[in-house]
């Protein structure tokens, strides 16, 4: 599976200035037949206990959206501020289980070499929260490919 290149834009912000952002002119270009969504999502975020994928600026996560399961790896990549720029491969799973065998042309396999056991991944932390979401092409004419999305969360870890 082709990685795809993730390019995430991250902001905190309270109530008060995500009703703001909610009326900037940029959010008028909805794309096309696409609606707001709202959706529960969980996180499971694996690891060693010493933390081996971290120290190799990799991220491994299960999501559960909806009665939907995601398995993604985030890649090592630039980081400028709240910018972050990486490699990303995302794939469907039967449950809540790893399926490490659809990882194994990525960075992943490498890092499981050097582990040595894949069973030393275990959950670290779990995130649960609400996604409001829209798909935004807010330059129609002079980057007409181009979509966006804004996603607030509003949860806990």
């Amino acid at each position: 599976m082709a990685a795809t290149t993730e390019i995430e834009i991250k902001l905190a912000c309270g109530p008060h200035h995500a009703k703001a952002l909610l009326k900037h002119p940029v959010m008028a270009h909805p794309a096309p037949e696409s609606e707001p969504s709202r959706a529960k999502l969980v996180n499971l975020y694996y690891d060693t206990e010493k933390f081996d994928l971290r120290r190799r600026k990799m991220a491994l996560r299960l999501r559960r959206y909806g009665y939907r399961w995601l398995q993604t790896l985030k890649a090592s990549g630039d980081r400028k501020g709240g910018v972050a720029v990486r490699q990303e491969w995302e794939m469907p799973v039967a449950g809540p289980a790893l399926e490490l065998r659809k990882l194994r042309d990525t960075p992943l396999a490498d890092a499981l070499k050097e582990i040595g056991d894949p069973e030393l991944l275990k959950p670290i932390f779990r995130v649960e929260f609400i996604r409001e979401a829209w798909l935004l092409k807010p330059f129609p004419r002079y980057a007409p490919e181009f979509v966006a999305e804004v996603a607030f969360d509003h949860g806990k870890i």
